[in-house]
């Protein structure tokens, strides 16, 4: 869960806490709090605030069912209607797929694999994959050929292509070691001196 996510479930959990505890000690009139609650009541601000966390109620479990709604079930398949029946591949084959390829390649972990399947007629399908890369470095690389490799291969295996491939790498960046910076910087150098001397050559040959 991102650090903005995290935010707003606190704010959510902490309103709806607040927002429906007034509600419920009113409703059940609680002799303990009724004084408490009977001060806060006479504040000007009392109805204003309640209703804001209220409102921050509303919406979070609006969300909440819309993100529930939407949100492909487990047993969700990819179906491929063909002229002497149809095929049917569910979501753990594919996600199995996935995490093959993944951990094919030597130290990197598959976190997470989800794959979104929209539309009967004409599937989508676009799978999302957490990736710990394990000592592996170069993750622009690395992250492209992953791609490849998994579009080809879950195509292959469910016999429809892939939308898009998502990749994240996650976990510790512990491979970034001072060899490896310094293996990093001399292939800029190189690349930056390559860059200049080009038209100096272009000029070279024209003469």
């Amino acid at each position: 869960m991102g650090g903005f996510k995290r935010f707003c479930m606190i704010v959510f959990v902490v309103a709806s806490t607040l927002g429906v505890g007034v509600l419920a000690a009113l409703w059940f009139a609680w002799e303990p709090l009724l004084p408490a609650i009977a001060w806060l009541a006479g504040m000007p601000w009392f109805y204003v605030a309640e209703a804001v966390l209220l409102g921050i109620t509303a919406l979070g479990l609006l969300i909440i069912l819309v993100n529930a709604l939407s949100k492909p079930g487990k047993k969700s398949h990819l179906r491929l209607e063909r002229d002497g029946g149809s095929i049917t591949v569910t979501q753990n084959a594919i996600q199995s797929t996935v995490r093959h390829v993944v951990e094919g390649h030597r130290g990197m972990k598959a976190e997470s694999v989800k794959v979104s399947i929209a539309s009967k007629r004409d599937p989508r399908m676009t799978i999302y994959t957490r990736i710990d890369p394990g000592r592996n470095a170069e993750l622009g690389q690395e992250g492209a050929k992953l791609q490849d490799e998994i579009a080809a291969t879950v195509g292959a295996f469910a016999g429809h292509p892939v939308d898009a491939v998502h990749i994240a790498f996650v976990g510790d960046a512990d491979v970034v070691t001072p060899a490896f910076t310094q293996q990093a910087t001399k292939r800029a150098d190189d690349a930056a001196l390559r860059k200049h001397a080009q038209p100096a050559a272009a000029q070279a040959a024209g003469r």
